[in-house]
């Protein structure tokens, strides 16, 4: 004889089949020992279930006792809490600002005067213009002077330099030094 599948025998526990299957799964359960525990087990777990979910009643009375208690207590310590937590706001706000602004300087009052003396950029340009080298010898020394200052960085470098007289003849290919084939490229 087969035995049902675990789905039909749970159906049959929790009565959801029809009559000829509740028929033929009892016929079945009368000589078959594993369903009948089977269906056993299952009935119990079914009765543990609605008896864990069984209504309990606390209160007799219902809420008609309780309700009249509650609206009768004072409600004094509320705003003094409130009281106290507004103080402490303002205690803590007002030090934090005090602590931010204490050490903070006066502007001065003569700073728009000052400010109102200082050359313009103007004035500072046509001051600049006025310095510069009336002939070409004087410009020339001028950039050598330059060409000294910011070449500095580049000999820290150790990277060659190109003497000024091969930049003016222009002859590119002799302006770089030819590097050794072993030398390998820093990427």
């Amino acid at each position: 004889m087969s035995c049902f599948d675990p789905e039909s025998l749970t159906a049959f526990a929790d009565g959801e089949l029809d009559a000829s299957a509740v028929a033929a799964i009892e016929r079945h359960l009368h000589d078959c020992a594993s369903c009948r525990q089977f269906v056993d087990e299952m009935r119990r777990l079914d009765a543990c279930g609605r008896s864990a979910l069984r209504t309990i009643h606390v209160m007799p009375h219902g809420r008609s006792v309780v309700i009249p208690e509650t609206a009768t207590r004072p409600r004094v310590l509320r705003p003094v809490a409130l009281a106290a937590a507004a103080i402490i706001f303002v205690t803590v706000s007002g030090a934090f600002w005090f602590v931010a602004f204490r050490h903070r300087e006066p502007r001065p009052v003569s700073a728009p005067i000052q400010a109102a003396k200082s050359p313009s950029a103007t004035d500072r340009l046509n001051t600049a213009q006025d310095k510069q080298p009336a002939s070409g010898d004087d410009f020339r020394a001028s950039s050598d002077e330059t060409f000294e200052r910011w070449a500095e960085p580049y000999r820290r470098l150790r990277i060659p330099l190109v003497p000024l007289e091969e930049v003016a003849n222009h002859k590119p290919p002799e302006i770089l030094p030819t590097l050794p084939a072993t030398t390998k490229p820093n990427i």
